[in-house]
């Protein structure tokens, strides 16, 4: 039960830090902050995707072998399914087609994530 608050405090942290994006663009857009200041700005989310990282890898290290072995399949399907998608965006793109933002690829793969987990799971039943 631990990793899903420290699932969810990450979460929270990152959510943070995209509420304060624009903000922060605006701050990295300024021409009085040096290189070292915007670099510094630009990295303040890393904390939180460790956070979420370790709260991932914790969990998956807890669950029993059928699971691990379920969730596993699911993220080869959701990564498979997101580069391919990936890829379509890319060469439309470079077609004139706008590009979609690149938290998409994130999102996307946490979406497709449950139904590949799924699919797998029908194997073992």
């Amino acid at each position: 039960m631990s990793y899903i608050l420290d699932i969810l405090s990450a979460c929270r942290y990152i959510t943070g830090m995209i509420d304060r994006t624009n903000g922060r663009r605006y701050l990295l857009g300024r021409p009085a902050l040096t290189g070292l200041e915007r670099t510094l700005a630009a990295l303040l989310s890393i904390p939180g995707i460790v956070l979420l990282f370790c709260a991932i890898a914790r969990h998956v290290a807890r669950i029993d072998e059928l699971q691990r072995q379920i969730l596993l399949e699911g993220m080869a399907v959701a990564g498979g399914v997101t580069a391919m998608l990936a890829l379509t965006a890319t060469f439309l793109g470079n077609a004139g087609i706008a590009n979609p933002p690149s938290w998409t690829w994130f999102v996307s793969f946490m979406a497709i994530l449950p139904i590949g987990a799924a699919v797998a799971s029908s194997r073992y039943e």
